[in-house]
């Protein structure tokens, strides 16, 4: 895989099997730095803060109603 999104509130795959170099998300956004996402930067992945997915749904719906 080249994408790796996790939409659970646990580590939802064994450590070993995250990809280095895949892209990581998970969506949630407390704490920041989850396990899940501490474990894929340690492989090298670059990972998406789940508080981003929610800045950029809050700035799509702003546009969306006053634009």
């Amino acid at each position: 895989y080249d994408v790796l999104i996790n939409c659970t509130p646990t580590f939802p795959i064994d450590e070993m099997s995250i990809l280095p170099g895949a892209l990581v998300m998970d969506i949630t956004s407390k704490p920041k730095d989850t396990a899940f996402l501490l474990a894929a930067i340690s492989k090298g992945c670059p990972v998406i803060y789940g508080y981003k997915m929610f800045l950029e749904q809050a700035r799509h719906q702003f546009n969306y109603w006053f634009s």
